[in-house]
């Protein structure tokens, strides 16, 4: 039995879906905003579980979030 697929492909592999999603997330989180298409938006829905991460505030929650962000310059400033 076909099952359906957990995530969209957005016409790419997995290593360059899964960089283009952390540089979507970095964006939101330096810039505020971003413009993207739908699909894109709506994939990077973790975006939103760094917003509650760092809602939390304390450094264990602020690891986590730069553990799967990959700027250098985010990861140096929430420290």
């Amino acid at each position: 039995m076909r099952t359906s697929k957990k995530a969209r492909s957005l016409g790419r592999k997995s290593s360059h879906r899964k960089a283009l999603l952390c540089n979507l997330a970095v964006s939101i989180l330096t810039n505020g905003r971003v413009r993207t298409t739908e699909a894109k938006a709506k994939e990077c829905g973790f975006s939103r579980s760094h917003y509650y991460l760092g809602k939390r505030g304390d450094v264990h929650a602020r690891r986590l979030a730069a553990r799967q962000v990959r700027s250098r310059t985010n990861r140096e400033e929430s420290f």
